[in-house]
């Protein structure tokens, strides 16, 4: 039997020069990429959040003993129903700061990626809560909250 040998990259490629996808998109550094805390996350909580613009939940995940629940905004409504998002494994991004929307402190970025239409569609991890899923970094649990510990956003 003889082993096939096979060269990379393929001749094609080689010669192919490397660029962003369309002029609206920016390369980054791997160093940059390095920063981004990227975990999974348990959905603990999902509510309508009616002063927001957009048809958006109030969602509250549970990112294990090492950081906790962190509160965010997601733009699910459309897709989601609340009762299929409790207990959904979640990927996000902790790292980006808090940012108010309508009054509410958003600590982390749910991910997801984008349909047909725009909106977003949650991608199912296949692995636990707060495993790091970013090639480097340091965690960040985003800043405190008053629904930390409690499980609710009741005051």
């Amino acid at each position: 039997m003889v082993a096939e040998v096979y060269s990379w990259p393929p001749a094609a490629a080689a010669a192919t020069t490397w660029t962003t996808a369309s002029p609206e998109v920016s390369n980054i550094s791997f160093d940059e990429f390095d920063r981004v805390e990227i975990r999974v996350g348990t959905v603990v909580q999902a509510e309508p959040f009616e002063r927001a613009r957009k048809p958006m939940y109030r969602l509250l995940i549970d990112f294990g003993p090492a950081i906790g629940s962190l509160q965010t905004a997601a733009g699910l409504r459309r897709r989601y129903d609340s009762s299929d998002l409790v207990g959904r494994q979640v990927i996000a991004v902790l790292n980006l700061g808090s940012r108010n929307i309508a009054g509410f402190e958003s600590q982390c970025l749910t991910l997801g990626v984008p349909d047909e239409e725009g909106e977003a569609i949650l991608r199912d991890p296949a692995t636990k809560h707060s495993t790091s899923l970013s090639r480097g970094g340091s965690i960040r649990s985003g800043s405190c909250c008053e629904c930390r510990g409690r499980g609710s956003f009741a005051p």
